[in-house]
């Protein structure tokens, strides 16, 4: 029961630095290879319960670069990716995470889709809001979706997202060409 407790606090005590982290740096920006970024991401959760069931689609094309905030970037991704994780649905049989992306003037867009629990239609509103949590028993802080969108806003983009409950949920994370 301790070490689960240290867990929560040590998963809040890094959101809080993570949003102190976003509040007061400036904006970085570099070019990046976007696929090579995502597949970082991803690799950093490899080791989390349940990844081994997630199948991990990937439809970046490679030598696809952008020109952004690396830092954010990945924090923004980083929380997405590890949500999907987090709450994947463990009683289907076909388990995945696909993350795609588009290009168009004047946005790319950055999209992460799950076949996982869902969202109930009630929390859709709120699970941007800091300190919002749609279940007490995930163990989440209620600030990784904010410090996302904070993020997002900061890069000159925006965060939406589509859910279905029971099926599954598609966040879209919109960035500046």
């Amino acid at each position: 029961m301790i070490q689960g407790r240290v867990r929560v606090l040590d998963k809040f005590i890094a959101d809080i630095i993570q949003y102190s982290r976003n509040t007061r740096l400036e904006l970085v920006c570099e070019t990046i290879m976007l696929q090579q970024h995502i597949n970082e991401v991803v690799d950093g959760l490899r080791f989390n319960d349940g990844v081994q069931e997630i199948e991990f689609r990937i439809n970046i094309p490679s030598g696809i670069t952008l020109v952004t905030d690396p830092v954010r970037l990945r924090m923004v991704l980083n929380n997405l990716v590890s949500n999907a994780v987090r709450y994947h649905d463990k009683l289907k049989e076909k388990q995945f995470i696909e993350i795609d992306y588009q290009s168009g003037n004047p946005h790319l867009e950055i999209s992460v889709k799950d076949n996982g629990q869902g969202i109930r239609p009630e929390h859709l509103d709120k699970i941007f809001d800091m300190f919002y949590r749609t279940a007490s028993s995930t163990g989440g802080s209620g600030l990784g979706l904010y410090i996302a969108r904070e993020a997002a806003m900061r890069m000159g983009g925006s965060i939406s997202v589509r859910s279905v409950y029971g099926k599954g949920s598609t966040f879209s994370l919109l960035l500046p060409v």
